[in-house]
């Protein structure tokens, strides 16, 4: 009985939820537009449950990078690890550009790879950061 009313009221929840989407012109969004939020939100929603969870930060080594061709586009990879669960691998250049590398593994041990990283004049310099699910 109890989860009946759980169920119930769960969809009481969602009813009023719609409703309220309705009254300040939530109807007027493209559905489309809808379902991408709501699964940004519960993909940063299920971040923060395994942050809560894993509180041991992932370990993300950085390879050789590939040559650099005369486009000025440079290659990196490496290695990612974590206790529990790696999430994702990103990269910034400090002078523009950014992007998430690609992984290839476990989830607790996987390759990065970021292909194309494209270089600027001057001194640039590649920050990875790994993130926990």
């Amino acid at each position: 009985m109890k989860l009946r009313l759980n169920i119930l009221l769960l969809a009481a929840l969602q009813a009023t939820a719609a409703l309220t989407l309705i009254g300040c012109g939530g109807a007027a969004t493209p559905t489309e537009e809808v379902a991408s939020d709501d699964g940004a939100a519960l993909e940063e929603a299920e971040r923060q449950r395994w942050r809560g969870i894993d509180q041991i930060a992932p370990s993300v080594s950085i390879g050789a990078p590939t040559n650099l061709g005369s486009s000025g586009v440079v290659g990196l990879k490496g290695q990612v690890t974590d206790n529990m669960r790696v999430g994702r691998v990103n990269w910034v250049n400090s002078r523009g550009g950014s992007g998430m590398a690609t992984l290839d593994g476990t989830n607790t041990a996987a390759a990065w790879s970021a292909a194309s990283i494209q270089l600027q004049t001057g001194s640039n310099t590649i920050t990875v950061t790994a993130l926990d699910a």
